[in-house]
């Protein structure tokens, strides 16, 4: 009895590894980090437990894949400024990111998902959004996306449209994410080829907005840094 009451207490005392891991996040350096500084700062949203848990960890991969996507859009064409609200066309000089002007930007943020696994986005709203911006400061926020409902539905890509157009008029950019191409319990895969040609898509689609960003794969699991540039490299050419 008194061996089974001591590994309850255990139990119960234990922290939960999940959780302990995203506390911790960001505040361990790691290799990757010291060779590319990431410029991107993410916190959770509540609505985030609504996603599978074992999701929810944000890749050090994702910034280096924004610092390489940004630059592949470097070249697009100029947008007024009165285009969208305040939001400067963003590139890269070394290993920063900037604005039109030269200044560094560093992106403040949270991870929104929900379009990833429902059309609707979880019930996300334009008064959502302004709280998040306005109350919590955030500069940018991550879209994860389906992107089976990306290529075949375009009452999803409208709805899209939405959301982007309510964060850049509350004055933060819009960061959309193919969270995963391989198969989970509501995304089908999606082969290289397909995932090159969706990204074209989006864009053309975008390519006039200065307030979309692009985070071209959340976590790139089971891979070499090789395989990954590579990888990265025929997406962003293809962006």
């Amino acid at each position: 009895m008194r061996e089974s009451g001591r590994r309850e207490r255990v139990r119960k005392s234990s922290p939960n590894p999940i959780e302990a891991g995203r506390h911790a996040a960001g505040k361990i350096p790691s290799p990757s980090q010291e060779r590319i500084p990431c410029l991107m700062k993410f916190k959770l949203s509540p609505l985030d437990e609504m996603a599978p848990r074992g999701r929810r960890r944000l890749s050090v991969l994702a910034c280096i894949a924004l610092f390489l996507s940004v630059s592949a859009c470097r070249k697009s064409d100029p947008v007024s400024p009165e285009k969208e609200k305040g939001l400067s066309r963003l590139s890269t000089s070394g290993n920063r990111i900037v604005d039109a002007s030269g200044t560094p930007v560093i992106l403040r943020g949270i991870n929104r998902s929900g379009l990833e696994y429902d059309k609707n986005g979880n019930r996300i709203s334009e008064e959502e959004i302004r709280f998040i911006c306005t109350q919590w400061k955030a500069r940018v926020i991550r879209l994860p996306f389906n992107q089976d409902w990306v290529a075949n539905d375009l009452d999803y890509l409208n709805f899209m449209d939405r959301v982007i157009g309510w964060i850049n008029q509350a004055g933060a950019y819009a960061m959309i994410d193919l969270h995963w191409e391989d198969t989970t319990v509501r995304i089908p895969p999606i082969p290289n080829v397909l995932a090159a040609f969706m990204w074209q898509t989006l864009a053309a689609r975008y390519r006039d907005n200065p307030g979309v960003l692009y985070d071209i794969h959340n976590e790139a699991h089971n891979t070499t840094w090789t395989a990954w540039r590579n990888r990265a490299v025929q997406i962003i050419e293809a962006i």
